[in-house]
């Protein structure tokens, strides 16, 4: 449809070119006038940016630092492990554990299989493994090799 701004905010066309807000009311309103059931008092819209901006508007180092580690606390105050690619790849293997039920789901407490969702994330765990092929170190390629010749193994035989 012409005349629409995608989500980026980007002009219509691919020229890469940042809309303006006088732009997008003027499309905005050309859509109005095109449509017989918007009304006249209709209001144009307003397109703001909420991203900080480095050196100027936005949140100061220090107000990020608190943010931060506040975010990497739980209700309890107890801190969490910080996300790295091992953790990741450690939080995808208890997710394939639990819907290949051979883990309780700590959300409810009991076994349950979803052979369906295990195998998405052994696919998940695969694509990655293809995709960081020569970026990771030693130690997270074998682990990763590992967990999902291990899931592999697992999904053949609870599909049985």
């Amino acid at each position: 449809m012409p005349g629409l701004i995608d989500r980026t905010g980007l002009c219509p066309g691919g020229d890469g070119r940042k809309a303006s807000m006088g732009r997008i009311k003027m499309e905005a309103n050309e859509q109005r006038r095109g449509e017989g059931d918007m009304t006249e008092d209709s209001k144009d819209f307003i397109l703001k940016d909420q991203t900080p901006r480095s050196g100027g508007e936005g949140a100061s180092e220090s107000e990020a630092a608190r943010a931060e580690k506040a975010y990497l606390k739980d209700e309890e105050g107890a801190q969490l492990p910080k996300i790295d690619f091992s953790t990741f790849v450690i939080s995808l293997n208890s997710s394939a554990l639990v819907q290949l039920g051979i883990l309780d789901d700590p959300t409810t407490g009991e076994r349950g299989k979803n052979l369906l969702l295990a195998k998405q994330t052994i696919d998940v765990l695969g694509m990655m493994e293809e995709k960081t092929k020569g970026n990771l170190n030693a130690d997270e390629a074998n682990m990763l090799k590992s967990i999902l010749y291990d899931l592999r193994i697992l999904y053949v035989k609870e599909k049985r």
